[in-house]
């Protein structure tokens, strides 16, 4: 429905509409097309015989189509996954071109059944599924990760690659932070990890849609840690708005693991564009429209219509619609579907 037809009725009922002695009469309003040729980028104009108080135009394009008046544009989408990494400090980064996830100083996993018991046990308990190999990682060391403009890029993974098809979760993503024991310093001294935006954009490129649906500062992380100790105090994970940041002491030397478990996400891949609304161009307190202009900027069969509205003192609203099909055409001509006039 037109967003001014409110505004225009209470507007009409003040100063009196279409009347004949006091009686409301149905808009006489009647539209055609100048020409039998339309083309895209190029106006057309639509003449007027005859009024109505009130007249919305509904092109027939996306957003402004008669057919979606009172029906929400529902589409899918799809959801991609994506953050960076950065490594300092120390030897253990490494250990990221290892091929066993088990040596790997940070690896990335997903539960369906974890269940939220952020806890060493809870973690145990659920079934994790590793998609490290996804993804891109840091492969070398910086001076300080936290400087997110260093940090290596993972790459965008559609979630229909590692999540079951048809599944609805919820789901929980996790980091894994795994410090080794600490023998001899000089080769595998501990080592830093940064995850930085950490990011599930839900993305339509038709509709140019690309929206996040998570972020780092939305994910929720909670760190479930194991193998640390007083010592450690100082340098325990945290999360930022911007990153998750892995941390640990030199002084203990225990082999250490840090869990940054999301909370639960249940994937909704809809986009829900709502209804389509029609373009107000006239008001009761506009005179008499010869006619109207529009461009299209796509080739295709428009059913263009016109909602006429004649509103009385007492409030009484008669209307009524004139559809004009409009073929338009990149090039060449176009022709064109107009009723008559007695038929309408």
């Amino acid at each position: 429905m037109d967003r001014r037809f409110f505004v225009m009725i209470i507007a009409a009922v003040l100063l009196c509409g279409c009347t004949d002695g006091g009686r409301i009469t149905e808009p006489d309003l009647q539209v055609y097309l100048d020409t039998q040729e339309v083309f895209t980028d190029e106006a057309v104009t639509f003449r007027f015989e005859g009024n109505a108080d009130i007249i919305s135009f509904w092109s027939g394009e996306a957003g402004n189509d008669y057919t979606w008046r009172t029906e929400d544009r529902v589409y899918q989408g799809t959801a991609g996954l994506s953050f960076g990494t950065g490594f300092m400090n120390g030897q253990q980064w490494k250990n990221q071109a290892s091929a066993s996830s088990d040596d790997k100083l940070v690896t990335l996993w997903w539960s369906d059944d974890f269940g939220g018991d952020y806890t060493a046990a809870g973690v145990a308990a659920a079934h994790w599924h590793d998609i490290t190999g996804l993804f891109s990682f840091a492969s070398t060391r910086v001076d300080d990760a936290r400087n997110l403009a260093t940090a290596t890029p993972s790459g965008t993974v559609a979630i229909s690659d590692f999540l079951p098809s048809g599944a609805k979760g919820p789901f929980w993503f996790a980091f894994r932070y795994h410090l080794k024991p600490v023998v001899e310093t000089a080769t595998d001294s501990r080592s830093r990890a940064v995850i930085s935006g950490f990011t599930i954009n839900l993305v339509n490129e038709a509709l140019h849609v690309n929206e996040s649906v998570v972020t780092n500062s939305t994910a929720g992380w909670t760190f479930v840690n194991t193998g640390y100790d007083t010592q450690d105090a100082d340098y325990m994970p945290v999360a930022s708005a911007s990153y998750i940041y892995f941390n640990a002491s030199t002084a203990n030397t225990a082999e250490r693991f840090s869990w940054a478990v999301s909370k639960a996400w249940t994937p909704s891949l809809s986009i829900n564009l709502g209804c389509d609304y029609a373009v107000g161009i006239k008001s009761y307190s506009d005179s008499p429209m010869k006619g109207y202009t529009h461009t299209y900027t796509a080739p295709g069969d428009y059913d263009a219509v016109f909602e006429c509205r004649n509103v009385s003192q007492d409030g009484q609203v008669l209307t009524a619609e004139r559809h004009v099909t409009v073929h338009v055409s990149p090039r060449g001509g176009a022709s064109i579907d107009t009723p008559d006039p007695k038929t309408w």
